[in-house]
């Protein structure tokens, strides 16, 4: 599921993406991709997602190693 629309970097992330990976959530893996950040990750986490793309929030920062534990402090 992309989270925010294609294309469109740094964009705000759906809501009802969320709404969806909730209503599917079974025995898939679901993959939240597009708007990942320390904030989003939890709400994307609780929705179901199971798989996370987090491209910019960690690539896009200088100190990666902080980025990644910054994400992993919001789930």
């Amino acid at each position: 599921l992309l989270l925010k629309q294609q294309g469109l970097w740094k964009t705000a992330s759906s809501g009802e993406t969320l709404f969806i990976a909730r209503e599917i959530k079974e025995d898939l893996a679901i993959e939240i991709d597009g708007g990942i950040n320390p904030l989003t990750i939890g709400k994307a986490v609780r929705s179901g997602a199971n798989v996370i793309v987090a491209g910019n929030a960690i690539f896009g920062k200088k100190d990666r190693k902080n980025a990644i534990l910054e994400l992993k402090k919001g789930f």
